[in-house]
């Protein structure tokens, strides 16, 4: 799934995007807000995602997690996952460097 505005691509989100997730995911900044927390390590963010990964392949699914990019660079500049089911919201955490 994806969505397309003229500056913003929101996309599954993917193991491509790993690094980038683990990166704004450890910013203090994003942890004052994030339900999440900040993850341990590595692996701890490749767990998270994997399990975004697997609701993609759900038959009815219950989240919907989001990689956004900007359009003239591609460049990762954050999250928005729609966990509404299960957390009852959305979250937005977006990296603005």
């Amino acid at each position: 799934m994806r969505f397309q505005t003229t500056r913003l691509t929101l996309r599954e989100v993917s193991l491509a995007d790993l690094a980038a997730i683990h990166e704004l995911l450890s910013l203090p900044e994003t942890d004052q807000f994030n339900t999440l927390g900040i993850p341990e390590n590595m692996e701890a963010t490749a767990q998270l995602v994997m399990g975004w990964l697997q609701e993609t392949k759900a038959l009815q699914r219950n989240a919907y997690t989001f990689s956004v990019e900007l359009n003239s660079s591609h460049q990762f500049i954050g999250l928005i996952a729609d966990q509404s089911e299960k957390l009852g919201g959305i979250e937005l955490c977006i990296n603005i460097g």
